[in-house]
């Protein structure tokens, strides 16, 4: 890899200076983690502040995820962020993540959007006791897992916690809020029935042993109020788990994670559906094996619960196997493979429940032409089925070219 750059922007010359020199950690741009060419920081190191941006080209061959009528596009997309860390003391640092984004299509422009995330954590770190709070807010138009519709919405989380961590056990309770807006109305719901407001909580106690091996229980909590339940009913959710976490021959990662999720609404979904309280399996295996520093070979299998927009809750269920080969000293060549299938806990009397099986295939290449400037070219194959007739088949197509950077 190429060394640090130096650069001394005006707006900085009084009060910092690049710092190089220094292994620094990676900067994550939207979903690409990339070595910085360098660092903004104060003389003294006690703050760091990282550039960033990303140019986007790509091609969607479905982008309202229809059987019929379907509708291809290509678009262009930026990103400018900044990341910066600032360290008050050996206790007390906080960290700040902003990125603004934006997407336009050359045809439909109503798919036109701009959003972005922003991230703040403060974090303070005792002998013992630990404490901190965390603010996440994002606006985006990801595909909806149940449907594959882009939706634009956004996000905000706020939690405060506090805990301890000592040489052989450690443990964190949290509490927060969480505010879920829907700004667009798609596929039979206004977006006033999606939207909702709720309080989060999580309990987590874990003991550490030999080999970077931890065994840990955790117990969450979360609950909504839509702003219009005429559709969707209000609830809360507890969910509790154990799991165990190792490193195997000093590079493999194991993880596995299993337990329940309790869901408990207002009313059921429909007439004869009996899905007013619901009782679901939820479930993690994760292993990591990377063979080399710059190539790894990983699967996931998970069981997951969350609420539904045809019943009340929803299963999802699937596995994933994915690898990264270092080919060259600045090229990465990788490859995923994902199915999953999410059905709907319940129905009304007379109807069938929601049943969608997706796979998606993807295969690309990074290249990393300096430190801090790479590039990389996904292919990106989605196919989706639904059982009953009420939902859409889809398949989709993308082919998306990124351009990174970070400083």
């Amino acid at each position: 890899m190429l060394r640090p750059i130096r650069i001394v922007p005006a707006i900085l010359l009084v009060a910092s200076a690049v710092h190089s020199g220094e292994a620094e950690a990676p900067v994550q741009v939207r979903d690409f983690n990339i070595q910085p060419m360098g660092n903004l920081a104060y003389a003294n190191g006690t703050l760091t502040v990282h550039p960033k941006a990303m140019l986007t080209v790509g091609s969607d061959s479905n982008i309202y995820a229809t059987e019929k009528n379907v509708k291809d596009d290509q678009y262009v997309g930026g990103l400018v962020g900044v990341e910066a860390r600032y360290a008050a003391s050996e206790a007390l640092t906080a960290a700040l993540d902003l990125q603004l984004r934006a997407d336009h299509y050359f045809n439909e422009d109503d798919r036109d959007m701009v959003g972005g995330t922003g991230a703040l954590n403060v974090d303070w770190k005792g002998e013992v006791a630990t404490a901190g709070v965390a603010l996440d807010y994002a606006r985006f138009d990801d595909p909806l897992v149940q449907t594959g519709e882009k939706v634009l919405r956004e996000n905000l989380d706020g939690v405060g916690y506090a805990g301890w961590q000592g040489p052989s056990y450690n443990g964190r309770l949290g509490l927060g809020g969480r505010s879920v807006q829907y700004l667009e109305d798609v596929g039979g719901f206004e977006a006033d029935q999606r939207s909702y407001t709720g309080a989060l909580a999580d309990l987590r106690v874990g003991m550490l042993g030999g080999e970077e091996t931890e065994t840990y229980g955790t117990v969450k909590y979360s609950s909504w109020a839509y702003e219009d339940n005429t559709l969707l009913n209000d609830g809360s959710q507890v969910s509790a788990t154990v799991g165990w976490r190792t490193t195997l021959g000093g590079r493999t990662k194991l993880v596995l994670e299993g337990g329940v999720d309790m869901r408990s609404y207002d009313k059921e979904s429909g007439p004869g559906a009996d899905d007013k309280d619901v009782v679901l399996p939820v479930a993690t295996v994760l292993l990591a094996w990377p063979w080399s520093e710059r190539s790894e070979l990983s699967g996931r299998l998970y069981a997951q619960a969350d609420n539904s927009l045809t019943s009340n809750a929803y299963q999802l269920t699937g596995a994933q196997v994915g690898v990264r080969w270092g080919a060259t000293d600045q090229t990465i060549v990788f490859a995923s493979v994902d199915g999953m299938q999410i059905a709907d806990t319940a129905a009304a009397t007379g109807q069938d429940e929601e049943i969608r099986t997706t796979g998606i295939l993807s295969l690309g290449a990074e290249y990393t032409a300096v430190q801090g400037l790479a590039f990389r070219l996904t292919g990106r194959q989605t196919m989706s089925d639904a059982k009953v007739a009420t939902s859409s088949d889809y398949d989709r197509t993308e082919v998306i070219l990124d351009t990174v950077f970070a400083f």
